[in-house]
């Protein structure tokens, strides 16, 4: 990952799969699903991205929280929560 996209690599085929482009100025961090087709970006000007793996590049749902950016997003292990951290 790096400030602007992440990429997905497919390591049996040794090639990049997808280059996942949220439309963000500077990602903070990112958490993929424990199923493994789903993708949270958060990013310091407070927009989360929810990439769909199957479905496309592009962000399915992009959010927008809090009134300060956004330090960290992580997926619930067992239930279908995320919960996101803000900077104060």
């Amino acid at each position: 990952a790096s400030r602007k996209h992440v990429k997905v690599y497919n390591l049996l085929k040794q090639s990049m799969a997808k280059k996942l482009i949220g439309g963000f100025k500077y990602m903070s961090s990112f958490d993929i699903h424990p199923g493994g087709d789903n993708v949270l970006c958060a990013a310091i000007d407070r927009r989360i991205s929810w990439f769909d793996l199957d479905l496309s590049a592009k962000p399915y749902k992009t959010m927008r929280y809090d009134d300060t950016g956004l330090a960290s997003v992580s997926y619930h292990k067992r239930y279908p929560l995320f919960a996101t951290g803000g900077i104060d």
